[in-house]
């Protein structure tokens, strides 16, 4: 969690970009989300900045695979875990998911990427 403290009151452009998911060597990962917006925030205020983690792949062990894991701050769990979500809000209570209750506490949200597969062909083809 970073934070910044308004030096004077005024409009702030905030831009955030969600984290991209994990990519598998024939599969490209879901980027990130993009958000911007301007919002007046009063001087000698501090908002907290909360940055998405790249989610993870798995990885075999033995004869199994792991569970990719998601990335920071709400990434999806998978073969290949999403990425988080990078938001900026009033309070520092940590992740999104703590903001249930206090959603007017949050300024601005972009959303994670979902992890990239090598998937198959699908059932019809062009031949």
């Amino acid at each position: 969690m970073q934070t910044f403290t308004a030096p004077i009151s005024g409009n702030y452009k905030l831009e955030v970009w969600g984290a991209q998911g994990a990519e598998h060597y024939r599969a490209i990962p879901g980027l990130g989300g993009y958000a911007q917006g301007i919002a007046y925030i009063l001087g000698n205020t501090t908002i907290s900045v909360c940055i998405g983690g790249r989610g993870s792949y798995n990885v075999k062990n033995g004869n199994a695979f792991s569970i990719g894991t998601g990335g920071y701050n709400g990434g999806g769990d998978g073969q290949f875990g999403g990425g988080g979500a990078t938001h900026i809000a009033k309070n520092n209570r940590g992740i999104l998911q703590n903001y249930i209750n206090n959603k007017d506490e949050i300024y601005i949200v972009a959303g994670g990427g979902g992890g990239g597969d090598a998937g198959g062909r699908g059932a019809l083809e062009e031949v």
